[in-house]
């Protein structure tokens, strides 16, 4: 909360290994809003879930680092 004093927009770059988690994170930072003036909220996802042709996203291809599989899909 402290962070957002004074700000107009908060962006969450957060990950999260489940939805549960993610949901929290996202009540967490809508909370501390309410309380301060920031009004605006820009949440980004990592490139795993980036669609790389009609069929398939880049965490399912070959060359994606399984170490960050389950935050790309949480």
């Amino acid at each position: 909360e402290k962070a957002m004093n004074a700000q107009v927009t908060v962006v969450s770059a957060l990950s999260a290994l489940n939805v549960e988690d993610r949901i929290l994170q996202i009540r967490n930072i809508i909370q501390a809003m309410q309380n301060t003036q920031a009004r605006r909220l820009v949440v980004v996802g990592g490139a795993g879930i980036l669609q790389i042709n009609d069929n398939k996203k880049l965490f399912e291809t070959e060359h994606f680092p399984m170490q960050f599989l389950a935050y790309s899909l949480g």
